[in-house]
């Protein structure tokens, strides 16, 4: 019988969960959002590359909170380093948007109906949402 010893070397990559274009802050309102790595461990968090809206802070448990006065869209590296030297990043875009910016509708008039038709359908589109 033969014996061998192996050293097995794994590595772990955690990801930072959700869209990286994040969903849009108003100027003047408070913003809050929480990056979550689903994985059970503890990890602190910090901004690495780019820059946050004026205003906003990233806490070390990872949640970005703030009031920006400024609109503009930021673009931005978060770093997660967990336990075990264990460190993983994403680039995030944050657009903070005009306060009290009503939707715009994007469409023409409604087509004329018949009585007694089986109706029709019409979608609305509004931006910037």
């Amino acid at each position: 019988m033969v014996e061998r010893a192996f050293t097995l070397v794994t590595t772990y990559t955690p990801v930072i969960e959700g869209d990286s274009t994040l969903v849009p802050g108003v100027r003047r309102i408070p913003y809050s959002r929480q990056f979550v790595i689903p994985d059970g461990r503890s990890y602190g968090w910090s901004v690495t590359n780019g820059a946050l809206p004026p205003g906003m802070r990233l806490s070390t448990s990872g949640r970005l909170t703030g009031i920006s006065p400024t609109a503009g869209t930021y673009t931005f590296t978060i770093t997660a380093t967990g336990p075990d030297d264990i460190v993983t990043s994403r680039q995030f875009s944050l657009t903070i948007l005009n306060a009290n910016l009503a939707p715009t509708l994007q469409t023409p008039e409604f087509p004329d109906t018949v009585v007694g038709s089986n109706g029709y359908r019409y979608q609305v589109v509004a931006s910037p949402y």
